[in-house]
C-alpha cells in the first residue's frame, strides 16, 4: 500500500555505476602515477582484495541509495551480501523506504565464525524492519527461524521457483522418458525424496532414467542414495552425471 513506483529492483540498480566509475579511476591512476600504484597495490593484495571490494561496495551502495533516494520507493534485496542489506538498512532507517526482502537460503549463516554473526544480526533487524519477506518454500521457514528467530507469519511469502518458458524448451515434439535434477549432492536438497518416487513412476514409465547433474559435496550423502536405489530396486534407472557446465545441460 502506498508505493508508487518500484523503481529500483536491487541495491545495485543504482550504485554499481558508481562503483564502476571508481574502478575505472583506480586503474587510470595506476597507469599514471607510479607512487600511487603502488599504494593500491599494496591494498588489493590478493590477501586482503575481498575485504577491500566489500568496504567499498559498502560505502558507495550507501552513497547510491541515499543520493538517489528521490528515485525509489522500495528496495528488493535478493541476496545475503552485506552492501546491499547494509544500503537497504540505512535507506529505511533516513528516508523510510519500503523494503521487500528474499532469503535464498540459510547455509550461509551455519559456520560459526564472527563475520556470520555479524551478518545474523543485521538480518534480523532487516527482517523486522522489512515489508515483506519472501521465501521459496514452507519447508524453509523452520530451518530459517532457527538461525534467524520467529518470522513474521503476516509478512511471509512464499513464491516458488519458477521457469524460464523462453529457455528451457523442448527441442522436439518427442517425449523424452529422462528425469533431470541439478543439484548439488548434499542432505540438504532433498535428493533422496525424488529417488523414493521413482517406484511409483516405474509403474507408468518403466524405463524412466532419473539424470542426477550436479557436484558431490558428502559422499556419505552419495553413499546413502545408492544404497537407498539399490533397496529400492532403481539403480538402473539412476545416472549420476557429475558436474556439467550450465550450456551443455540442455
Amino acid at each position: 500500500d502506498g508505493i508508487r513506483d518500484v523503481a529500483v529492483t536491487g541495491v545495485q540498480t543504482c550504485a554499481l555505476p558508481i562503483f564502476a566509475n571508481i574502478t575505472i579511476y583506480f586503474k587510470l591512476t595506476i597507469i599514471q602515477n607510479r607512487k600511487r600504484y603502488l599504494i593500491i597495490n599494496i591494498l588489493f593484495t590478493q590477501a586482503n582484495q575481498n575485504l577491500c571490494v566489500i568496504i567499498l561496495k559498502i560505502i558507495f551502495y550507501i552513497i547510491a541509495t541515499l543520493w538517489y533516494h528521490k528515485n525509489f520507493d522500495l528496495l528488493y534485496v535478493r541476496t545475503f551480501s552485506p552492501p546491499e542489506l547494509l544500503a537497504s538498512l540505512i535507506s529505511n532507517l533516513f528516508h523510510g523506504k519500503k523494503i521487500i526482502i528474499l532469503i535464498p537460503g540459510y547455509w550461509i549463516f551455519t559456520p560459526n565464525s564472527i563475520r556470520v554473526k555479524l551478518l545474523r544480526i543485521i538480518m534480523r533487524i532487516i527482517l523486522f524492519r522489512a515489508q515483506k519477506i519472501i521465501v521459496y518454500s514452507s519447508m524453509m521457514i523452520p530451518y530459517v527461524e532457527d538461525i534467524l528467530g520467529p518470522l513474521n507469519k503476516k509478512k511471509t511469502v512464499i513464491i516458488k521457483n519458477a521457469i524460464d518458458v523462453n529457455r528451457f524448451i523442448p527441442k522436439s515434439s518427442t517425449m523424452s522418458n529422462s528425469l533431470l535434477c541439478v543439484s548439488r549432492i548434499h542432505p540438504m536438497k532433498g535428493i533422496d525424496d525424488i529417488i523414493r518416487l521413482l517406484p511409483l513412476i516405474k509403474q507408468e514409465i518403466p524405463d524412466i532414467v532419473l539424470k542426477l547433474v550436479g557436484p558431490v559435496e558428502s559422499q556419505d550423502y552419495l553413499k546413502y542414495l545408492r544404497k537407498l536405489s539399490h533397496d529400492l530396486e532403481c539403480s538402473d534407472n539412476i545416472i549420476f552425471c557429475g558436474p556439467i557446465p550450465n550450456e551443455k545441460i540442455l
